[in-house]
Order: structure tokens, then sequence, then C-alpha cells
């Protein structure tokens, strides 16, 4: 909301997953819509951009954006390596904070976005119209799955752990929250509570 808006939070009105933008910004003029409706640009965008929650509706994600009918979730079929995570509790990656599914790269909800993404820009940019395009991914985002080609890529011995593990002088405590979704992969520590003499190891902070 802050992105497309060009508000902070606060200014925006949205420091939730409940609010809805365009009720708590009633004059609000997001950065695609300033551009159609100011500039002749065609806008056009697909998957994570705007958070389902904070627009009217879930199917248009936000419609004075958009030229055409944003695509927040293309292809998304019970392949997906998350919901077959999710669905089957013998699945040798559930609960895992990463991991590397034997999958196609078509049973990744990124990869799918991203073919969209360049489908949408060869079509806009055949067109000779001006056009903003969104392309919302949703990683970085737990949980890390992705194919051994990608993961063998780094060297985790090639990382460098920050030296300072704790938590901050006269800090608001804001950022340092018992974060649930966190905890409920594997092998992240259940009893971590970001202070001195807890932080999470040292591998799997590199991982």
């Amino acid at each position: 909301a802050s992105i497309m808006s060009g508000l902070r939070p606060e200014s925006v009105g949205v420091l939730d997953f409940e609010t809805k933008w365009r009720d708590a910004s009633p004059n609000l003029i997001s950065l695609p819509q300033y551009l159609k409706d100011s500039h002749g640009y065609f806008t056009t965008g697909t998957g994570k951009v705007l958070d389902y929650r904070n627009v009217e509706d879930p199917d248009t994600m936000d419609a004075e954006s958009w030229s055409e009918p944003f695509d927040e979730s293309p292809g998304t079929s019970p392949n997906d390596v998350e919901k077959k995570g999710q669905a089957a509790a013998t699945a040798p990656y559930v609960n895992l904070a990463t991991a590397a599914p034997e999958d196609p790269l078509e049973n990744f909800p990124d990869y799918r976005i991203a073919q969209v993404g360049i489908d949408r820009m060869r079509e806009r940019a055949a067109s000779g119209q001006p056009f903003f395009l969104a392309v919302g991914f949703k990683k970085p985002h737990l949980p890390f799955f992705a194919p051994d080609e990608y993961w063998d890529l780094y060297n985790r011995d090639d990382f460098t752990i920050h030296p300072f593990q704790m938590q901050a002088a006269d800090n608001s405590g804001y950022g340092y929250g018992n974060s649930f979704e966190i905890r409920s992969y594997e092998p992240i520590p259940q009893d971590h509570n970001l202070v001195p003499g807890s932080a999470f190891p040292e591998a799997l902070q590199k991982e």
C-alpha cells in the first residue's frame, strides 16, 4: 500500500491486514492509477503487489489501478510445491523452512508469475503505448523452496554472519516479536526470543 501510494503506512492508514486502503484514504490515487488516468499509460500487473486483504475486491486487486484484469495468482493449481507441502502430511518437505522439491519449475508460483510478467511486457511493448507493469514475487517469504540448481549457486561458507546478535538498545520492541509464522517451520528454534544468548545457530542463519 505504501509503495503503490507513495505514502508512509501511517499516512495511507494501512497498518494491518484488515484495513481497506481506499476506505482509509478516500482521496488516494495509486501510482498506476495516476499514470493511467492522467498520462495515458496502459497499466497491468501480476503476482503479489497489493495485498488481497487490503483491497475492496481481491478478484480485481484494486480495479481503479489497472487497464486490464490483474493476475494475482497465475496458473494456481494443487501442484504448487507449497500447497502440496501443506496438504500432504507425508511429504518430505512439510513444515521445513528450506527445501529443494524435485518439481518442475511450473510448480513454483514465482516462475509462473515471471512468465505472465514477460508475456505482458512483450505484449505492451509491441503496442507502442506507454505502459506500467507491476510484477510482484512471493519470495522472499517462508517457506524458502527452490530447486537444487538454485541452492547450489551459493556456498554457505561464503556468507559472513553479522557480529551484532542482540536487540538494539532503546528499541520499540516492535521488530522483535515472537513470530508464529517463522516458528511454524523446522528447524527454527521454538524458544528463540531474540535476546542475548539465544540467537539462531550460525549454520541456520547462513542457510
